[in-house]
Parts: structure tokens; sequence; C-alpha cells
């Protein structure tokens, strides 16, 4: 009768030893991530207060890993640097908790300081990098990348390429072999770990890219710093990348400018070159990725197309037209949505036309009755051409960049803004990595909760057209009230033979109305949910609520009547919101995002939401008050 308790007692034992990753020192550190596709390895110390505190998500991180990650594929293991000191100085641990990626060759990366240490975060690290580095190679890493030498860049700088080129810049003098790991080639640089870092990440992108024409290579700053002054490299800095293209005299240096890791600079690299290429299309190839209507969908919308087209009449376009195009690829490369093609085909013209029939004709079989306005088209349609259009996939709302003459389709300036505004697919997944990206932009989002399943969000986006329709007339009526008011004021100075007043009257500019851009995502609420703030009061969203959040850091997810904003009922509310049609703005409730207050404490919000300005401000309102109170007081004694 003893034996079953103390097998049971064993049992939970060995759980409980497994609830941590297995602990490595230097005698099987090396064997152990030789026999590993790749580890994820902590280095920490018990005495380290960060280390504590981070030891509960490790912990729960683990348990959680061994059921969503195909341990197969990747590992986790944790160095004790108190035992295991030699180790962690072989491996130039600076600083407690580090976590560091390894394979079987050895260290490839650190975790991204830019990533929020929690359970989620790590686990999606790991599945990105069993993606990105799990079948890279079964041997060692063989770096591809050749030495660009002084002459060479001079050669590259100065003359058209025949291949695309892709150029690494190190703080450094003479590094020249990227497989010998040495931080003395480094020393002279506050980068050096980033540098060691980078080489092993530069020598997979040479790997990856080896079978393409591109033509990979590494440049020593420090050596050449005349050199890369030019290029705006400054005197020492982490690694820089940047890719020269083919066959342009002017703008053929595109910079990579965001962190580096292997898999971005790839992407950034392939799609740089495919938008280079000026791809010619016609209306017939675009009607396949291009929808004249709104169609159910058949899976959440994980990467929705974005296509821009510089559209051109072969008779009257020049030369000088087309001398804009490779200063717009910069822009186009920094959102990896976009694709860019040139075509002659003024039947695209028509597509918009087909979109926007078709929107008023599907919102009218939604019970929602609208009129195609044909005045209303035509102010928002008109341009010369060139031009350039923007069509989103899920969507029947195309833009078009209104040039009315040469100068308007040669600023430079002008298209990137009409670029970018532009850039973002119609719907995409929020998440906690582009969130807080999200907040610092001058839109207001507009979030639907999905658990996967698609009516919910079919809705939303039907109701996305109507709310951007009712949102396109309200524009229009407000330009021709300003239009009338206009022409009555010059009619009034004629009628009074005031013609200088007339005149002055006539060149006054109409300002067009911009109310709040919108960006629409979705949130997948059957994933671990990001840390959005916006969980007060422990409300739990169900599939198809909405949240609104406005570029202060307020969001509402109640109508106006207190009811939770859903994908069938928030059109109201961001007409509210961002429209002058409805006066009823009082009488919606907003939270402030990361509220410390309840419900019955949510005045303070206005002052929280300035940080330690607000509660100084409060505080000195507070004595203020306090000193003119007691005056009164004394003087009524």
């Amino acid at each position: 009768m003893l034996i079953l308790p103390l097998l049971l007692s064993l049992i939970s034992i060995s759980n409980a030893q497994n609830t941590l990753p297995e602990l490595l020192t230097h005698k099987s550190f090396h064997n152990t991530i030789k026999e590993a596709k790749l580890s994820l390895i902590e280095f920490y110390s018990p005495y380290c207060s960060h280390c504590n505190a981070f030891a509960p998500t490790w912990e729960d991180t683990f348990n959680q890993f061994q059921n969503d990650v195909d341990s197969s594929n990747i590992k986790m293991y944790q160095v004790n640097c108190i035992e295991s000191g030699d180790l962690c100085q072989d491996e130039q641990i600076l600083a407690y908790p580090s976590l560091k990626i390894y394979d079987s060759n050895g260290f490839i990366q650190n975790y991204p300081n830019s990533l929020k240490r929690n359970k989620e975060n790590i686990i999606e690290f790991m599945k990105e990098q069993v993606i990105e580095h799990g079948g890279i190679s079964d041997g060692p890493i063989v770096s591809k990348s050749e030495l660009i030498t002084t002459q060479d860049m001079i050669n590259y700088l100065q003359n058209v390429n025949e291949h695309p080129i892709l150029i690494s810049f190190w703080p450094s003098f003479e590094l020249t072999d990227l497989n010998d790991l040495n931080w003395k080639i480094f020393e002279k640089s506050d980068y050096y770990e980033d540098c060691l870092e980078f080489q092993r990440i530069w020598s997979i992108i040479s790997n990856s890219l080896s079978s393409t024409n591109i033509k990979i290579g590494h440049f020593n700053c420090f050596k050449n710093e005349k050199i890369c002054k030019e290029l705006g490299i400054k005197p020492d800095f982490k690694p820089k990348v940047k890719l020269f293209l083919p066959n342009l005299e002017n703008n053929k240096i595109i910079s990579y400018e965001n962190e580096n890791n292997a898999k971005d600079i790839i992407s950034f690299t392939k799609h740089t070159l495919s938008i280079s290429k000026f791809t010619k299309t016609d209306s017939i190839q675009l009607m396949d990725t291009i929808k004249t209507n709104l169609k159910p969908l058949k899976s959440l919308p994980s990467k929705a197309e974005n296509t821009f087209i510089y559209l051109y009449d072969e008779m009257t376009t020049t030369k000088e037209d087309f001398q804009i195009l490779p200063y717009l690829i910069d822009e186009f490369a920094k959102h990896e949505s976009t694709n860019f093609l040139i075509s002659n085909d003024s039947n695209i013209l028509k597509i918009m036309e087909f979109q926007q029939r078709n929107l008023i004709n599907t919102l009218n079989n939604n019970n929602k009755p609208f009129q195609f306005n044909e005045d209303k088209y035509i102010i928002n349609s008109m341009s010369t051409l060139p031009t350039i259009i923007n069509f989103k996939e899920y969507s029947l709302l195309p833009s078009i960049y209104q040039s009315f003459g040469p100068y308007d389709i040669r600023d430079e300036f002008l298209i990137k803004q009409f670029i970018k505004k532009n850039s973002s697919p119609f719907i995409t997944e929020l998440t906690n990595k582009n969130f807080k990206d999200l907040l610092t932009n001058d839109e207001q989002l507009v979030i639907i909760t999905t658990n996967g399943e698609l009516p919910a969000l079919d809705q939303f986006i039907l109701n996305i057209h109507e709310y951007e329709e009712i949102k396109s007339t309200y524009t229009y009526n407000e330009l021709i009230k300003a239009r009338d008011l206009k022409k009555l004021k010059s009619d009034e100075y004629k009628s009074q033979n005031d013609y200088k007043q007339m005149v002055k009257s006539l060149r006054k500019e109409i300002k067009q109305p911009t109310p709040i851009t919108s960006r629409y995502l979705y949130l997948d609420i059957s994933k671990p949910l990001p840390e959005l703030g916006i969980q007060v009061n422990n409300e739990v969203y169900q599939n198809g609520d909405v949240i609104i959040i406005n570029s202060n850091g307020w969001y509402y997810n109640k109508d106006i009547d207190g009811g939770s904003l859903n994908s069938t009922n928030f059109v109201k509310t961001l007409e509210t919101l961002n429209l002058d049609t409805l006066k009823e703005k009082y009488l919606l409730s907003k939270t402030l995002l990361n509220s410390p207050f309840n419900s019955k404490f949510r005045l303070f919000d206005n002052i929280h939401q300035f940080g330690i300005i607000g509660y100084i401000g409060l505080i000195i309102s507070i004595i203020v008050i306090g000193k003119l109170v007691r005056k009164r007081f004394n003087r009524s004694n």
C-alpha cells in the first residue's frame, strides 16, 4: 500500500522539476546545442533582481512552449552565470537576464530589445526563428559575402550597375572574413556586440540569396570614413544595410531602416527589387487581383494586397514625367504590402468607376439607401495623366493622386505623401508588435474582435464601406456649401460694382474638409491578447465587438445608449465622433488606455493622460485654491 503514494510523490517531484528548462554547464553546453536544431537560452544570475522578476514569465513560457511549439525544431535551456562564470564570459554575457538564440553551429542573435519579454512574445519569437533559421543548413553556415574595396565602392557609386548589390556597412577597419567571430575587429566601436550578432545574420542572408543574381558584400567604414559619411552613415553605428539597384542613374541606393534580422532584410531586398522593375500591366491582368464586388471572406485577411499604378498616356507623357519613378522606390520600400506597377491602359479608370457603382449597389442591397452621385465621383477622381491610382484588396474604395498639371506629377514630396497616406492595407491584424507603432500615427484605430468566425468580419467590412461613403458624401456636401457661399459673396460684390472685392473673393481658396482618417484592424481573440490597455473593469470582448481608439489615447467601446459597440452598430458612433452631422458626441463614454482607475474615479483620467505633469498641475491647483479659500476665510473673520 505504501508503494502507490511513493510513486505518486516521485511523479509529482518529476513534474515539478520539468517546470523549468534544463540547466546547462560549461561541460554540457556545446554538445547540447550541437544536437539541437535551434536553442533559446537564458543566461541569468540567481542574485539578479531582474532575473527573479522574470523567472515566473520564463517558467510559464516553458510550460506553454512544450504544448505549442514543436520541440524537435527548437529547445529551451538556461545557464546559471554564477555557477558557470567561464561559460558566460566565453559567450560575452554583459547583462542579466540575456536571451540568445543558437543553432548547432553557435550563436545567431539576441532576443530583440524592442520586444517586451512576456510569454506570448517569447513563444512567437521562437516560432519565427524556426521559420527563419530552422531549415537553412544542416552544416556550418559559411558566409558568401565578399569584401567591398574602396575602389569597388567608388565604381558602384559612379557607374550604372548591371546587377543588384546588397552591402552591409561595418564600424571596422579590417573586417575581411565574416566567419571569424573576433570582437577585437570591432573594439573601436561601442556596438561590438551588435556587430558579432550581425556577422551570423549576414552569413545567413548571403546563403539565402546566393541562388539569385544579387551580389552580397561588406564594407569597412572606419577605413573609409569619407565615403560612409557621404552615404549618410554616422562615425560609430550598428551595422547598416543598403541595396544598390541595377540599371538606374538616379536614386539607386535604398537604405534598410528596420531591425537587423535575416527575415526582414531578405524580404526588404526582394520587395524593393520587385518595385524597382516598374512592371507594366493592363486592366485585364489587374482584374485577376482587383475585385469590383465585395465577396465573403474565405479566411482571415492576413496579408492584404495594396497596389499602386502609375497610369500614363503614351501620346502626352514625356520623358521628364517618368524621371520621378526612381525617387519613389524608397517610400514603397518602407511598406512591405505595397505593389507598384505602370500602365498606359485607360480602362483602369473604368475599374475605379465600376468599384464605386458596385459599392452603391451593394449598400442598397443591404437596406442602406445610397445613390451614385456623378458630380461627387468626378470631383473625387478628376486628374490629368500621368497620375497614380491605389487599389486595396477587400476594398471598393480606390484613391487617386489628383494631378492638374506637369508640376503636380513631378512633385516628389506630394506624391510620397499620397503613397504614405495610402500605404496601409485596407484591413490588417492588430498584434502586440504593431500596436505601439499604430498609436504613434495620427489615425483613429477601429478594431473588431474575432475568434475566426467570418460573418461578423464580413459585416464589419460592409459597414466600413458604409461609413466611408457617408464620410465622402459629408465632405462633398461641405465643399459644395463652401463653393456656393463663395459664389454668393462674389455675386454680392458684383451687384455693388465692387470688382476689386469680387476678384479677391473669387481668388480665395476653398479648403476641403478633412475628417479624421480611420485605420481598420481585427484582433484575433483566439490568440493570447496583446497588452492593449483596454481591459478596464474586467471587460471581456466577444466575437464581433468593436473598439475605437483615438490618436490621443482614449478608447470607446459603448454607443450613445451605453450598449456594446459591435460590427453592426459602430457606424453611428464613428459619425458622432468624426462628422458634424450628429451633435451627440457629449453622450459618448470614453476611457483612457492603460487607465489605473475604475469607473468610480474615471474623472481622474483627464489628469492621468498628461502623466506626472498632470498630477503636478493638480497639486498646484489644490494649493492655490486652498490659499484663496483661507484668504477669504481670514477676511470674513
